[in-house]
């Protein structure tokens, strides 16, 4: 019953606002088109393993980005080190950087009992909170890529990454000294 009013709904906001010539449907048609774009170009991290060297820079400014002070010394000498949200894989010659990558069908949103970890409907983040979090760690087992953490440093609650939300670029895609790591819209 519930799918079946949200497509109504749905149909009635793309279709009616076309064939009504107003002002007012124009603007809600030019609201609904603004949310629609910041959807389709959301922007993600890819890893590219034939560039990484495994040399865990990324693990460093991470861990750097999310501590109390936001300096390197300071962060990694004087602080409990919370972990890194990216952690570097190496299979041989082969290395790379993993970290949560918002999946469309997020397995740790699904699994999570407390609902902590939401998936934001217009970024379509993956979003952890801390405060709701019960430290069950149900979405470490069912991450597919394995990008949630536990802390056990700090709390018994998870770490993930939220690509830096307070700053432009993610730490880690800024500080790969061979930019193996790129920040770059999804593509449709």
């Amino acid at each position: 019953m519930y799918r079946k009013k949200s497509i109504i709904i749905i149909i009635m906001i793309y279709i009616v606002p076309t064939q009504l010539c107003t002002r007012k449907a124009s603007s809600i048609a030019l609201r609904i088109d603004k949310q629609r774009l910041e959807i389709r170009f959301l922007k993600k991290i890819y890893a590219v393993e034939d560039h990484c060297i495994g040399c865990r820079l990324c693990e460093v400014h991470c861990v750097t980005q999310h501590s109390k002070s936001r300096e390197l010394v300071r962060a990694h000498r004087k602080e409990v080190i919370t972990p890194s949200r990216v952690r570097v894989s190496e299979h041989g010659p082969i290395s790379f950087a993993v970290q949560c990558r918002h999946c469309s069908e997020p397995a740790c949103v699904y699994s999570c009992l407390s609902g902590a970890m939401s998936k934001d409907p217009i970024s379509g983040l993956v979003i952890h909170d801390r405060e709701r979090c019960i430290g069950c760690w149900t979405c470490v087992m069912v991450c597919p890529v394995g990008a949630v953490i536990p802390d056990i440093t700090t709390s018994k609650v998870v770490a993930k990454c939220d690509l830096c939300a307070d700053i432009e670029m993610p730490a880690c895609v800024q500080n790969c000294p061979n930019r193996a790591l790129l920040f770059q819209e999804v593509p449709p």
